[in-house]
């Protein structure tokens, strides 16, 4: 088993994609010590420091860890800088609009990613951080999820119809999600973005919890193990009920807590967090604003 890393954080010194925001260079290097500390050993940090990021890099350096992945294997991608939207032609956006990532030359769609995905093999898992403005669906995982064969979970620093905070210091959701982590090492997704949206510093952004398998949420946060089990915080009975009473209801299964705690075996997951509780998540009227 080979374990990946590719975090990019874009800061856009000579405005070629966006305007400058200092500090994103910053947050891929601390996704990129993170994966040390989860036990990655291939780790790729790249930034625009010194020359601009262009969509091929990006596209190129997800698409090769897809594309060595084996059973077996974790990835992670990262991703801090501009996000935006764009119209939707596809028809597949609930608010007819494409989430993008933003490089120097041109912007990311979350189709491209979620097409990139596909490749995942069975048995392999993706983690991935965006830390961007609008990225709450960046990934489309709540999009006929089960087409992705690996296990795929993405956190995001903002709902749809937000934008992401940021300084000098890095994002404040990269920040607040390395914080947690080390606070609170092995728990469980659930809890991770529900303490992230605690942050006192979060206060004007919501992040976002998606995934293609909705087990792959109960186990600890960013782990390379898919065997591992969560550490449970006090009150994390109560959270795993909501969780699953949640998924049920997205799925219109009509399940009971207790019938589907049995059967974790829906296709698609997307927990959104909006002051202190948990919701399903359903994208608004966003307007353009980047």
């Amino acid at each position: 088993m080979v374990h990946r890393a590719f975090c990019v954080g874009l800061t856009y010194p000579t405005g070629e994609g966006g305007s400058p925001i200092p500090g994103s260079d910053l947050d891929a290097h601390t996704m990129g010590a993170l994966a040390a500390t989860m036990g990655i050993e291939d780790v790729t940090v790249v930034t625009d420091t010194e020359a601009p990021v262009t969509r091929d890099q990006i596209l190129d350096g997800l698409r090769d860890m897809v594309a060595q992945a084996q059973p077996g294997d974790a990835l992670l991608f990262s991703y801090a800088g501009h996000g935006s939207q764009r119209a939707d032609a596809s028809d597949d956006e609930a608010d007819g609009k494409n989430e993008v990532l933003c490089a120097a030359d041109g912007p990311i769609t979350d189709d491209e990613i979620r097409a990139v995905l596909a490749g995942l093999p069975a048995g392999a898992t993706m983690t991935l951080s965006i830390d961007a403005c609008y990225s709450g669906t960046m990934v489309d995982l709540d999009v006929d999820g089960d087409e992705i064969a690996g296990d795929v979970v993405c956190i995001s620093a903002a709902q749809d119809d937000q934008v992401s905070m940021g300084s000098g210091a890095g994002g404040a959701f990269t920040n607040a999600l390395a914080s947690v982590l080390a606070e609170n090492p092995g728990i469980s997704w659930v809890d991770a973005v529900q303490l992230i949206d605690e942050a006192d510093h979060l206060d004007t952004q919501r992040p976002v919890l998606t995934s293609n398998r909705a087990e792959a949420l109960m186990r600890p946060a960013f782990t390379i193990d898919p065997s591992a089990t969560a550490v449970p915080l006090e009150d994390d009975q109560g959270f795993f009920e909501e969780v699953v009473d949640y998924l049920s209801g997205v799925f219109g299964r009509g399940e009971s807590t207790e019938a589907a705690t049995d059967d974790l075996s829906m296709d698609m997951a997307t927990l959104e967090v909006t002051d202190g509780d948990l919701i399903g998540a359903a994208t608004g009227d966003s307007e353009l604003l980047m």
